[in-house]
């Protein structure tokens, strides 16, 4: 038991403690910074609110376009794409950029709609609820590509990820950078 008294030892002990946890106090310091600017998807980025609240208006907006998407029979495969697209983002439950794949097909199928509507001979009150979705939702999705989260990402990646030792550390034990919202 004389090893353990040695400052050789003792130094020794040290030094692979040191090399052994400075890594993983970096990697779990660098995926609590990770978390934080991800955090912004849902709490927003400065006093913009965030993606999260605006995809609710979109979805909003877009019930209501399929609501008036109804009244006309001819528009029924589009009015069940975006009825389609609409659920899906709603049950969702993956990653940021997974959901802004989810939310390029609403768009898709709001448009495919709105279109649609547009060609049609509507009633007078048709004709005033669409402008009124279309703004919702189109006003929702001007607000997503203003929000400024993709920024704090790209930001966040430039200065902090990317750089030594952030670079190292995060792709040696796996840590990811923030995910954008595309």
């Amino acid at each position: 038991m004389d090893i353990l008294k040695s400052r050789r030892t003792a130094a020794g002990v040290l030094a692979a403690v040191i090399i052994l946890l400075t890594p993983l106090g970096s990697a779990l310091s660098l995926g609590r910074a990770v978390d934080k600017v991800e955090a912004r998807f849902s709490e927003g980025v400065g006093t913009s609110g965030s993606i999260e609240s605006y995809l609710e208006d979109a979805l909003r907006g877009a019930l209501g376009l399929i609501t008036i998407g109804g009244n006309y029979g001819d528009l029924s495969r589009e009015t069940g794409e975006l009825r389609a697209a609409r659920e899906a983002m709603m049950s969702f439950e993956g990653s940021i950029s997974e959901t802004g794949v989810m939310n390029r097909e609403l768009q898709r199928a709001f448009g495919a709609l709105k279109s649609g509507l547009m060609s049609q001979n509507l009633t007078s009150d048709d004709s005033s609820n669409l402008d009124y979705y279309a703004n919702i939702f189109e006003g929702a999705e001007g607000a997503i590509s203003h929000s400024g989260y993709n920024e704090a990402v790209e930001e966040f990646t430039r200065d902090v990820y990317d750089r030594f030792p952030a670079s190292l550390t995060g792709r040696l034990l796996g840590v990811d950078p923030p995910e954008y919202f595309d």
